[in-house]
């Protein structure tokens, strides 16, 4: 713990480093208005991290339990960003019988200890009828921004666990802030990081976050993961937990590419990210490659009862039939009352439309280039198959 501490800050004195001086040629500009955000945004993650770490610290001491926690039978929702996963991940919390990061632990109780305070003050605001509770809901949706039509953000819903990683600063959403970060781009690729040590520190350390998080709800209760930039760790993930499960969202390469890159560009914007948008583009082209690569690679390695492929049209157009054969194949079996949840969240599904819209020339991508980029993954799974449309 104390070595994953000290590199945590020394890794985050480099970002801000390069934050203040970023390199010539990197993606991060050299502006005064980058300057002065940085100056809000380097110090309040190193408050943050020291938060976080204390509460870890704390653990040691108070609940060091922890640690014989046995992690059973964890299900992972992955696959490349805007494929669906986010959706998915928010139906299957709806089993009684999962228990999954909400957002407010995601960000203010990653410890036992802070996790245990936080829900006895909350206790209290709810008896005062939660005004704490409203200025922080209010709070999270301003600081959500652009991000608010495509991954709408509550304290108390289902929330992607790779902010877990904010305290050993390796959590991949960092990169719209720190662009020209390595060791960001690296953990994006763990299954395929050379450094051994590195990608064993990383695990060792999420592996006590999810111990963590069924101490405190659980340890009887299955442990639900979601996270997009877990396609490069499948792999890892899969020999940490070898009787975890993996559910993979799939979405043709250029839509789920285009719609995540239109996500990212306001943000990338406003915190001066953006001195060279191709470059940053292309290093999302390469990431999303290797991530395809990566998922059908551990789909063919894995057995059946592991790992499962789902289109995000089927999933979109076939919900409950969708889940009940994929949880039926990984051998889950649900709360009896999911049942009924699920069916309502299929109609919900059906009638839903984001309002998100977006093209790959916003991007100045080119779809030729593209298509021979991704050819052999084009090959290797047809994107628009939908095995359940035929049981209408």
């Amino acid at each position: 713990m104390w070595r994953l501490f000290l590199e945590s800050q020394w890794r985050l004195a480099r970002l801000g480093w390069r934050a203040f001086r970023p390199p010539a040629d990197g993606m991060g500009r050299r502006s005064l208005r980058r300057g002065l955000i940085m100056l809000g945004v380097v110090p309040g993650l190193f408050a943050v991290n020291l938060y976080h770490w204390l509460g870890l610290a704390l653990d040691e001491v108070f609940f060091r339990g922890y640690r014989k926690v046995e992690v059973r039978r964890p299900l992972f929702v992955v696959g490349v960003p805007r494929s669906g996963t986010t959706f998915l991940h928010g139906v299957l919390a709806a089993d009684e019988r999962t228990t999954t990061f909400s957002t407010w632990e995601c960000f203010f109780a990653l410890s036992v200890t802070w996790r245990k305070l936080w829900r006895a003050v909350g206790r209290i605001d709810g008896v005062l009828g939660r005004p704490l509770g409203r200025g922080a809901d209010w709070l999270a949706r301003q600081l959500a921004g652009g991000f608010e039509d495509t991954h709408p953000v509550r304290l108390d819903q289902p929330e992607e666990d790779f902010f877990c990683l904010l305290p050993p600063m390796t959590c991949f959403v960092l990169v719209v802030l720190f662009p020209d970060s390595p060791d960001l781009w690296r953990m994006a690729r763990l299954d395929s990081e050379a450094d051994a040590g590195f990608r064993r520190r990383q695990i060792d350390y999420y592996h006590r976050a999810v111990q963590r998080h069924l101490f405190v709800h659980g340890a009887d209760r299955r442990f639900l993961s979601k996270n997009a930039s877990f396609a490069g760790l499948v792999g890892s993930l899969s020999e940490r937990f070898p009787d975890g499960r993996f559910i993979v969202c799939l979405r043709e390469p250029e839509r789920a590419l285009s719609s995540q890159l239109s996500t990212l560009s306001d943000s990338l914007r406003f915190f001066g990210s953006d001195a060279d948008p191709d470059r940053f583009n292309r290093y999302f082209v390469d990431l999303f490659a290797y991530y395809f690569r990566n998922l059908f690679d551990q789909a063919e390695r894995l057995p059946d009862n592991r790992i499962a492929l789902l289109n995000n049209g089927e999933i979109r157009a076939h919900l409950a039939e969708a889940v009940d054969t994929t949880l039926s194949r990984l051998e889950i079996e649900p709360a009896d009352s999911f049942a009924e949840r699920l069916q309502s969240l299929a109609g919900e599904s059906r009638q839903h439309r984001s309002p998100h819209r977006h093209q790959l020339s916003d991007n100045g991508l080119d779809p030729e280039w593209l298509a021979d980029r991704f050819a052999d993954i084009l090959a290797r799974h047809d994107f628009g198959h939908d095995r359940f449309a035929s049981h209408d």
